[in-house]
C-alpha cells in the first residue's frame, strides 16, 4: 500500500493532516526516529512537530523511547486501530445512555391523548426542572403538592418562581414528611408563603396538581445503569386533574399542621 493510501486510511479514522503524516512516516521506518528527523521526512514544521508527537502519544498511536534525544516509534497499526475502535465504542455507549435525556431536552411536547389533553414524559433532570418552573409560573389559583422529604430542598432551587407565584396570590400547599434533616428548608419555604404540613412517609408521594387542571406525577426510576433518577409525567387533562386533586386534598386533610 502506498504512503498516500495509508494517509487516506488514517483520515477515515479521524487522524488528519500532520498527525497522519507523522504516523505514516514512523510506521514506514524500520528504526525509531528523533523529532528532527520526523519533521524533515514528514514535511512537518519544526515548531509543530512536538505538538503533533504529544497528541499521537496521548491517543496511543506511538511510543516514546527514553533516549537522549528522545526517539519515537509507531505502535503497530492493528493495536492502534483496536484502541480507536474501543474509544468509538465507549463514545457510542455514552451517547446512547444520554439519548433519552437529550431527546426530552430538545423535543417539543408530544401529544399522547386525543382532543385538548396532553401527556408529556420527561426523564432528563434539567428538562424536568425547566418544565416544572414553567408550570409554576402558569399557575393562577392554587398548587397542591404531595411530596417526599426532599420536596422543600427542591423548592429552594425554584425560589424566584415560588415567590412570584405567591405574590400572584397563588395558594401553594405541600404535604410532606418533615424531620430534622429538612426542617430548616421547610422553614425557609414557609417564609416565602408556602403552607407546609407534615405527613407520614409513603401515604402518597410525587403528585402536584396545578389549578385543578394540570397534574405532575413523579416516579423513581429503576437502579439499572444509565437510568434516570426520576421520571416526570405531566398531564393536562381537567377530569383527571380533578380526580387527583380530590385524592391529594384527602392526604392534605390528614396531614399535621406544623407547630410554630
Amino acid at each position: 500500500m502506498s504512503t498516500d493510501a495509508r494517509r487516506r486510511a488514517l483520515e477515515e479514522l479521524g487522524v488528519q493532516g500532520y498527525a497522519a503524516r507523522v504516523y505514516v512516516t514512523l510506521a514506514e521506518s524500520s528504526e525509531p526516529m528523533t523529532a528532527r528527523d520526523i519533521a524533515q521526512q514528514a514535511s512537518v514544521p519544526q515548531g509543530r512537530v512536538y505538538e503533533v508527537l504529544e497528541h499521537l502519544h496521548l491517543t496511543g498511536a506511538l511510543e516514546v523511547l527514553p533516549d537522549s534525544p528522545k526517539r519515537y516509534r509507531a505502535v503497530a497499526f492493528g493495536d492502534f486501530f483496536d484502541r480507536k475502535l474501543r474509544a468509538r465504542s465507549q463514545e457510542t455507549d455514552a451517547l446512547r445512555d444520554r439519548r433519552a435525556g437529550l431527546v426530552d431536552l430538545f423535543a417539543a411536547p408530544t401529544r399522547a391523548l386525543r382532543g385538548p389533553s396532553e401527556l408529556v414524559v420527561l426523564r432528563d433532570a434539567a428538562a424536568i426542572e425547566e418544565r416544572i418552573v414553567h408550570l409554576v409560573r402558569r399557575a393562577q389559583r392554587d398548587i397542591l403538592t404531595i411530596g417526599s422529604a426532599a420536596s422543600a430542598h427542591r423548592l429552594l432551587g425554584w425560589q424566584p418562581a415560588v415567590e412570584e407565584a405567591v405574590a400572584r396570590r397563588v395558594r401553594w400547599r405541600i404535604a410532606m414528611p418533615v424531620d430534622e434533616a429538612n426542617r430548616a428548608a421547610v422553614r425557609t419555604v414557609q417564609g416565602w408563603g408556602v403552607d407546609v404540613r407534615d405527613r407520614a412517609a409513603g401515604a402518597m408521594c410525587g403528585v402536584s396538581v396545578h389549578d385543578a387542571a394540570r397534574v405532575v406525577l413523579f416516579q423513581a426510576a429503576g437502579p439499572e445503569p444509565g437510568a434516570p433518577e426520576v421520571i416526570a409525567y405531566i398531564l393536562e387533562e381537567p377530569e383527571m386533574a380533578r380526580l387527583m386533586r380530590d385524592m391529594a386534598d384527602a392526604v392534605w386533610a390528614h396531614a399535621e399542621p406544623l407547630k410554630p
